[in-house]
Protein backbone atom coordinates (compact mmCIF):
# COMPACT_ATOMS: atom_id res chain seq x y z
CA UNK A 1 0.00 0.00 0.00
CA UNK A 2 1.11 3.54 -0.46
CA UNK A 3 -0.17 6.73 1.03
CA UNK A 4 0.18 9.97 -0.85
CA UNK A 5 -0.49 13.34 0.70
CA UNK A 6 0.57 16.90 0.10
CA UNK A 7 3.63 16.30 2.28
CA UNK A 8 6.54 14.62 0.48
CA UNK A 9 7.59 12.90 3.71
CA UNK A 10 4.22 11.13 3.86
CA UNK A 11 4.72 9.11 0.68
CA UNK A 12 5.49 5.60 1.83
CA UNK A 13 5.10 1.90 1.24
CA UNK A 14 4.24 -0.78 3.70
CA UNK A 15 2.62 -4.13 4.17
CA UNK A 16 0.92 -3.68 7.53
CA UNK A 17 -2.78 -2.77 7.66
CA UNK A 18 -2.49 -1.12 11.09
CA UNK A 19 0.36 1.05 9.81
CA UNK A 20 -1.84 2.04 6.86
CA UNK A 21 -4.71 3.04 9.16
CA UNK A 22 -2.39 5.01 11.46
CA UNK A 23 -1.10 7.00 8.50
CA UNK A 24 -4.57 8.37 7.71
CA UNK A 25 -5.06 11.59 9.63
CA UNK A 26 -8.43 13.11 10.53
CA UNK A 27 -7.34 16.58 9.42
CA UNK A 28 -6.07 15.58 5.98
CA UNK A 29 -7.17 14.31 2.61
CA UNK A 30 -5.05 11.59 1.02
CA UNK A 31 -5.01 8.83 -1.56
CA UNK A 32 -3.81 5.28 -1.01
CA UNK A 33 -3.22 2.36 -3.35
CA UNK A 34 -3.94 -0.75 -1.33
CA UNK A 35 -3.09 -4.31 -2.39
CA UNK A 36 -5.10 -7.40 -1.40
CA UNK A 37 -3.98 -10.96 -2.10
CA UNK A 38 -6.82 -13.11 -3.49
CA UNK A 39 -6.76 -16.75 -4.65
CA UNK A 40 -6.95 -15.58 -8.26
CA UNK A 41 -4.15 -13.03 -7.83
CA UNK A 42 -3.60 -9.54 -6.51
CA UNK A 43 -6.42 -7.02 -6.37
CA UNK A 44 -5.81 -3.31 -5.96
CA UNK A 45 -7.99 -0.76 -4.22
CA UNK A 46 -7.84 2.99 -4.67
CA UNK A 47 -8.68 4.70 -1.37
CA UNK A 48 -9.72 8.34 -1.40
CA UNK A 49 -9.54 9.52 2.20
CA UNK A 50 -10.83 12.81 3.59
CA UNK A 51 -10.73 12.88 7.36
CA UNK A 52 -13.72 14.28 9.22
CA UNK A 53 -11.58 17.17 10.49
CA UNK A 54 -10.23 18.05 7.02
CA UNK A 55 -11.27 21.49 5.82
CA UNK A 56 -13.93 21.77 3.14
CA UNK A 57 -11.33 23.27 0.80
CA UNK A 58 -9.01 20.30 1.34
CA UNK A 59 -11.88 17.87 0.73
CA UNK A 60 -12.87 19.75 -2.43
CA UNK A 61 -9.30 19.75 -3.75
CA UNK A 62 -9.14 15.97 -3.21
CA UNK A 63 -12.46 15.54 -5.05
CA UNK A 64 -11.12 17.58 -7.97
CA UNK A 65 -7.82 15.65 -8.03
CA UNK A 66 -9.43 12.20 -7.86
CA UNK A 67 -10.46 11.95 -11.56
CA UNK A 68 -6.94 12.97 -12.63
CA UNK A 69 -5.42 10.37 -10.34
CA UNK A 70 -7.78 7.73 -11.73
CA UNK A 71 -6.54 8.67 -15.20
CA UNK A 72 -3.00 7.78 -14.15
CA UNK A 73 -3.67 4.88 -11.76
CA UNK A 74 -5.94 2.70 -13.88
CA UNK A 75 -5.28 -0.75 -12.44
CA UNK A 76 -7.61 -1.06 -9.46
CA UNK A 77 -10.53 -3.35 -8.71
CA UNK A 78 -12.54 -1.04 -6.51
CA UNK A 79 -12.46 2.54 -5.27
CA UNK A 80 -13.32 3.40 -1.69
CA UNK A 81 -14.08 7.04 -0.92
CA UNK A 82 -14.48 7.53 2.81
CA UNK A 83 -13.93 9.66 5.87
CA UNK A 84 -14.63 6.83 8.29
CA UNK A 85 -11.90 4.41 9.39
CA UNK A 86 -14.60 1.79 10.01
CA UNK A 87 -14.94 1.50 6.21
CA UNK A 88 -11.31 0.41 5.95
CA UNK A 89 -11.21 -2.71 8.10
CA UNK A 90 -9.58 -5.70 6.37
CA UNK A 91 -12.96 -7.48 6.37
CA UNK A 92 -14.82 -4.59 4.71
CA UNK A 93 -12.09 -4.16 2.11
CA UNK A 94 -12.16 -7.91 1.34
CA UNK A 95 -15.97 -7.82 1.04
CA UNK A 96 -15.82 -4.93 -1.43
CA UNK A 97 -13.26 -6.78 -3.52
CA UNK A 98 -15.35 -9.96 -3.41
CA UNK A 99 -18.53 -8.15 -4.43
CA UNK A 100 -16.80 -6.67 -7.48
CA UNK A 101 -14.77 -9.78 -8.38
CA UNK A 102 -17.75 -12.16 -8.50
Amino acid sequence: MGLVSRHKDRIRQGSDHDEFIESLREGEAAFAYYRVQRPKGMRYILVAWAGKAASHIMQSKADVARPSLKGVVKDFTVEIKTSDLADLTPEKIQNKVLSVSN
